[in-house]
């Protein structure tokens, strides 16, 4: 659903008042007739509807705007309505409705129009700003054990689901606690599946092995637990290999994990016994690569698809949320315990934190303060939280890369996450899109 600010119907053309020559109109939706009104606003949000309803007005046309109000507030309900046209103080006495914000006379209050939509403006922008402090709306568990209400998340997880059934190789980067292993669980859970499958119907496939990779990690290592993977996997799909912290891998162990995936593809292929290696690593893998510690290679090897997941303190809502969701989650496990629900601080505090464990960090946080707080309602002292560990006031590096990344996820959401229509949309190339990707980690 599209959005716009405002939107100007003429109720009557012929006897409209004739805004579409002013400024007001310049960058509002311009709608003649009511029912082109209310097909559109079936499609589209705004948040101020002015409704001209012409320049001759009777006490006995008060149903036609009437009417026009009610149905313009039952296709738009949120949308506040100025109603402006010839009338008199018993039309407008008609007319002020809940979601009429004001009724100006023709030709008296036409000066004021524009104060009146700023005003209205003003008040949506207050509503919005109030439901924000306030709202916490239900999370969509994305796959098990995960949840998220943020848009990226929801993107990544589409994008895993559609791996399902491939053979590749993929590498998920994120900060610790955001979810990784989560991920890797859920394709090995879903190992062998195909598009149209219900997943009720497979069956049980047991944890595939996961190697914690470290600086003391041999290749020999690896290479026992893919030949152990290759020979006793009993699933329907290939057999899958978790490799976790590639990036502290020393450089003789990577030498020899990209001889031996190099190897395996033209020596186990003709079998169909190759595992797929999922790799979980942690934003410093970038840096290591540019600081010439890691095989550029090696990462294109391990790497045929890239899934970043964004920190907790870029996924919106989602902190607050999350907070929310773990005490009605232990009411709802322990329904003789009284529920508990955090303060207004509290909830200010949590959203202000930079949380670097993440969704680990956060749920130790709320454990914690389940168990040490006195009576009902969670504080903010109660959480603990250190103060230096707020997020820092906002730079204007800060806010440009903020900005950058929101754009960067407006324009793939408009394009489908097509990479060429999105580039075409920001007015950069499709490899400088891909470097803003990999720069705010939505790879």
């Amino acid at each position: 659903m599209s959005n716009k600010h405002l939107m100007i119907v003429e109720l009557a053309p012929e006897h409209a008042i004739g805004l579409q020559n002013t400024p007001l109109a310049r960058d509002a939706l311009y709608i003649q007739g009511l029912k082109k009104a209310i097909v559109k606003l079936h499609s589209t949000d705004v948040d101020v509807i002015v409704l001209d309803f012409g320049t001759h007005g009777s006490p006995s046309q008060a149903n036609s705007p009437l009417d026009a109000c009610r149905q313009l507030t039952a296709a738009s309900p949120n949308a506040k309505i100025i109603a402006i046209g010839a009338t008199d103080d018993y039309l407008a006495g008609q007319l002020l409705l809940p979601n009429v914000y004001d009724v100006l006379a023709y030709p008296s209050d036409t000066q004021v129009l524009p104060y009146a939509v700023q005003r209205a403006r003003r008040l949506q922008q207050i509503r919005l700003h109030n439901i924000s402090l306030t709202k916490v709306r239900p999370l969509n568990e994305l796959i098990p054990g995960m949840m998220s209400s943020d848009a990226a998340v929801r993107r990544i997880v589409k994008r895993a689901r559609r791996l399902l059934g491939h053979n590749l190789r993929i590498l998920i980067q994120g900060e610790p606690g955001t979810g990784r292993k989560t991920l890797a669980h859920y394709f090995a859970q879903h190992n062998g599946q195909r598009p149209g499958v219900d997943p009720s119907q497979l069956p049980p496939v047991a944890m595939p092995p996961i190697i914690s990779c470290n600086r003391y990690t041999r290749g020999i290592d690896i290479e026992v637990i893919f030949r152990k993977a290759a020979t006793e996997y009993q699933g329907s799909g290939q057999p899958i290999v978790i490799l976790e912290n590639v990036e502290q891998l020393d450089p003789t162990t990577q030498t020899e994990l990209l001889y031996l995936i190099h190897n395996s593809e033209t020596r186990w292929k003709d079998v169909n016994t190759l595992p797929q290696v999922i790799s979980i690593a942690s934003p410093a893998l970038g840096n290591r690569i540019v600081e010439g510690q890691f095989r550029r290679d090696l990462y294109d090897r391990l790497g045929q698809v890239h899934l970043c997941l964004p920190p907790l303190r870029q996924r919106g809502d989602d902190a607050r949320e999350l907070a929310q969701w773990l005490l009605n989650q232990s009411h709802q496990d322990n329904p003789e315990q009284p529920r508990m629900v955090l303060s207004d601080d509290a909830v200010v505090a949590i959203t202000r934190y930079s949380w670097h464990g993440n969704i680990t960090e956060l749920r130790n946080v709320i454990h914690q303060a389940m168990l040490t707080t006195d009576g009902v309602v969670i504080q903010a002292a109660d959480l603990g939280l250190p103060a230096h560990e707020t997020l820092p006031p906002v730079t204007i590096k800060h806010a440009r890369d903020e900005a950058e990344r929101d754009a960067i996820i407006r324009a793939l959401k408009d394009a489908n996450d097509n990479i060429a229509k999105a580039a075409i949309t920001l007015g950069v190339s499709r490899p400088t899109l891909y470097d803003l990707l990999a720069k705010h980690h939505m790879r």
